[in-house]
């Protein structure tokens, strides 16, 4: 295949991460303190600002930006402050903090996943641990509390199931499966 630069994704600085909603047809990119929101043209793959692009994540070095299956709600992490942005995301990608954003976390914090179920978020900080949050139907996150020991960066959930894979310092990749109360 070809390869075509349909964009120069521009959020300020760096370019950390990007997320794409297959079924929006949006391509969320996360930057220093900010993310940028793109339409995706569904034949060509050409990449179109939305307006206002970019927002403000609620912090600084932004590292990781996931969101629902429904594709109406965004996470981004921002490593520097230790936080998480929660965002409602209109029919067209605007988004918009939910009350509370950005919600506190006990490290800081680069990769993350949703639960099957999408009720908890884990987070992972590089070369140490993962931790869970409870979400609320309103995108309020709470700390559970609950972390271990990892040593790598990087966290995946095996789809359907919530079995989460973490790398480790050792070489090695960590199978934790989350338990129904995160």
């Amino acid at each position: 295949p070809e390869l075509v630069e349909c964009a120069v994704l521009c959020v300020d600085e760096l370019v950390a991460n990007v997320w794409l909603h297959a079924h929006t047809r949006h391509l969320f990119a996360a930057g220093h303190g900010k993310f940028a929101v793109y339409n995706v043209d569904p034949v060509t793959g050409a990449l179109t600002p939305i307006t206002g692009s970019p927002f403000d994540a609620g912090g600084t070095r932004s590292f990781s930006v996931i969101t629902n299956a429904a594709g109406n709600r965004l996470w981004i992490t921002n490593y520097d402050n230790s936080n998480i942005g929660v965002f409602d995301l209109a029919a067209d990608g605007t988004p918009t903090p939910v009350a509370g954003s950005p919600f506190a976390g006990t490290l800081p914090t680069d990769t993350m996943t949703l639960s099957s179920d999408e009720s908890h978020l884990f987070v992972n900080s590089y070369g140490s641990t993962f931790t869970g949050f409870s979400v609320d139907a309103a995108g309020a996150m709470t700390a559970l509390g609950t972390t271990q020991g990892t040593g790598g960066t990087g966290i995946m959930r095996r789809p359907g199931t919530d079995q989460l894979f973490i790398p480790t310092e050792s070489n090695t990749v960590g199978v934790w499966t989350a338990a129904a109360d995160g």
